[in-house]
C-alpha cells in the first residue's frame, strides 16, 4: 500500500548506511552520505528504503575492493534529486539502455562474484514511478555509475 508522508531524508539514509556497512566493509568500500542541508521529503518511507537498499547494494556489488559509494541529495525546484554513485566497473551505453527494460532482463556478477536477479532495479523504477519521480543512470565503463532519482519535497 502506498502511504506517502513527510519525513527527514537523512534519517532514512542513516538507517540504510548502518544496514549496509558490513557489506561495504567486507570489500573495503567507504560508504558516505553527502548533503548540504536537511531535507524533508514527501514519500512512502518503506518504498524509499527499498529503493535505497537496492541501489546501495548494487553499487557495493559492482565496486572493486577499496572503492567508494556515495549517497547524496540535492534540492531542486519542486523535488529532491537523490544520487547513489560508485567508483565501480561502470556500464556500456548498451547495458544502460537494457537496465530498466524487463523484456531485456539480464544479470551480471559483481566484482566479488556476487549473484543478483536484476529485479531490484525494476522494483526501484516501479516505486519511483509511483511517486511520480524519474530514475536514470549515468555511467562509463571503468569509471563507475551514478544512479539518480527524484522525489517530491514535503507535501504543501
Amino acid at each position: 500500500m502506498f502511504r506517502p508522508a513527510n519525513f527527514n531524508f537523512s534519517d532514512v539514509v542513516g538507517e540504510i548506511i548502518k544496514l549496509k556497512t558490513t557489506q561495504a566493509k567486507a570489500k573495503g568500500i567507504s560508504l558516505n552520505y553527502i548533503s548540504l542541508d536537511e531535507m524533508v521529503v514527501f514519500a512512502d518511507e518503506n518504498m524509499l528504503k527499498v529503493i535505497l537498499r537496492n541501489l546501495v547494494s548494487n553499487a557495493i556489488k559492482f565496486t572493486e575492493y577499496g572503492g567508494q559509494v556515495n549517497i547524496s541529495a540535492n534540492r531542486k525546484q519542486d523535488c529532491v534529486e537523490i544520487s547513489v554513485s560508485d567508483t565501480g566497473i561502470g556500464m556500456s551505453k548498451k547495458k544502460i539502455k537494457e537496465l530498466f527494460n524487463i523484456s531485456l532482463h539480464s544479470t551480471n556478477r559483481g566484482t566479488a562474484n556476487e549473484h543478483g536477479s536484476g529485479l531490484g532495479l525494476m522494483l526501484c523504477k516501479e516505486f519511483v514511478d509511483k511517486h511520480k519521480g524519474k530514475i536514470w543512470v549515468e555511467s562509463q565503463v571503468g569509471k563507475g555509475s551514478d544512479f539518480r532519482f527524484t522525489l517530491p519535497l514535503k507535501n504543501a
